[in-house]
């Protein structure tokens, strides 16, 4: 049995996280947003970084900063412009190829016609950090992404349904946007005020028409979830078995998020 750990530095913006697939596409491409405990009323700087050891692929570590700043509130949606970089890299000697080592500055607009959902767009460069094996190359890369999460508590004590959806749409690798959608299915302890103990049965999709973004499938899982929650801050590690695999991996996967907002 192989276990896959991840750990990871999120700063928590709008949505719920969907970042726990990532593992097939050697392109992420997902934003990874999670569920704000206080929305920041004005501008504010997201961190992002996560760093994962793969037994194929050695350390993996995908890191983003942005600058966002209010732009405009109409009715209930809110306009923001954010400034930008990732930095993707993957340590040298590993037996496959996760990513590119990349740096790429952007800047972009976000739509949140309510607090839940968001619709993003963003202009930038992406520049391939040339090595002995491979040339140095930038090139232009606009994306698009429009993504909605919601967590509800059913009126069965301690009952939730876990809802994300994410389209994604980036022309420098496919002409149609691949689409992730999962739905949770738990039940949530609280042993302590600020901790919580999830159980839960998942059905993950994917659809893709380019093998950059992984391969279309569905999947059902059954996994266990914690969460620690500070103020702006949280913590949540996640562990999840496949009931009918998919690829060759694991049999169990995991991932440790760790996050905030200033």
């Amino acid at each position: 049995m192989t276990f896959r750990y991840i750990c990871s530095l999120i700063v928590i913006t709008s949505l719920c996280c969907a970042s726990a697939n990532a593992d097939e596409a050697t392109d992420v491409l997902a934003e990874k947003m999670v569920m704000s405990a206080k929305p920041a009323p004005k501008g504010f700087v997201e961190l992002y970084s996560e760093s994962s050891y793969f037994y194929d692929y050695d350390v993996v570590t995908d890191t983003r900063l942005r600058y966002y700043h209010p732009v405009a509130e109409i009715l209930s949606a809110k306009i923001a412009a954010y400034l930008g970089a990732n930095v993707q890299y993957q340590s040298s000697g590993a037996k496959a190829k996760y990513y590119d080592n990349t740096v790429n500055p952007h800047l972009g607009l976000q739509l949140r016609p309510v607090e839940w959902a968001s619709i993003g767009a963003q202009v930038g460069y992406r520049t391939v950090i040339g090595n002995d094996e491979q040339p140095a190359a930038t090139t232009w890369d606009p994306r698009m992404v429009a993504a909605a999460g919601y967590f509800f508590n059913w009126p069965v004590p301690k009952v939730f349904t876990d809802v994300y959806g994410e389209a994604s749409y980036v022309p420098r690798l496919s002409s149609t946007p691949v689409s992730i959608a999962w739905v949770k299915q738990g039940y949530r302890w609280s042993p302590l005020s600020k901790l919580k103990v999830d159980a839960y049965g998942e059905f993950y999709a994917r659809e893709s028409r380019s093998a950059d973004l992984g391969p279309t499938m569905t999947e059902w899982r059954i996994g266990g979830r914690t969460g620690w929650f500070e103020n702006s801050w949280n913590m949540s590690a996640l562990i999840f078995h496949p009931l009918e695999k998919h690829t060759h991996s694991g049999e169990l996967e995991g991932l440790l998020v760790v996050g905030g907002i200033f």
